[in-house]
């Protein structure tokens, strides 16, 4: 029997392909599903630790806590010590505590910049020392006020 696997490859986009990272496709996984992993998790170690060089300690915003990125990224922080803020619609707060423990006061209103006062709240108003941020607009310029003063 053949075991299912995903992972990354380089100059590849085929079935059959030398990975550079490859892992077991767990049983309750399809593979379409298994299929969304590496870019997801790659795109937030990517942001958190190669670009925001995050370490143990500090702090994140991550907008839209629930999509794929949001909780890719949720689970590397907390695996690597990070202070996790993030942000969601009301319908889906529930999921986010269960999923990652984390708390009411860690988990902002995605839907407007209430989110501002949720993470300086949390933070004693010193703010976040990064933020993986998808917003546009008037809410991407409210994260900027989430930010730890330079």
């Amino acid at each position: 029997k053949k075991q299912r696997i995903f992972g990354v490859a380089k100059n590849s986009l085929s079935t059959h392909c030398s990975p550079v990272y490859s892992y077991p496709i767990p049983s309750t996984l399809t593979d379409v599903e298994a299929a969304t992993l590496p870019v997801v998790y790659l795109t937030s170690y990517y942001a958190l630790f190669h670009k925001a060089n995050l370490t143990k300690g500090q702090s994140v915003l991550i907008h839209g806590g629930t999509g794929g990125v949001g909780m890719a990224a949720i689970r590397l922080a907390q695996s690597h010590g990070l202070i996790v803020y993030t942000t969601c619609s009301s319908p889906k707060r529930q999921y986010l505590k269960d999923m990652f423990d984390l708390k009411d006061f860690q988990i902002g209103d995605s839907r407007s910049d209430a989110f501002v006062q949720t993470v300086l709240k949390g933070t004693g108003g010193c703010g976040v020392d990064a933020a993986l941020n998808q917003l546009s607009g008037p809410l991407q310029v409210a994260t900027l006020r989430c930010m730890v003063s330079i």
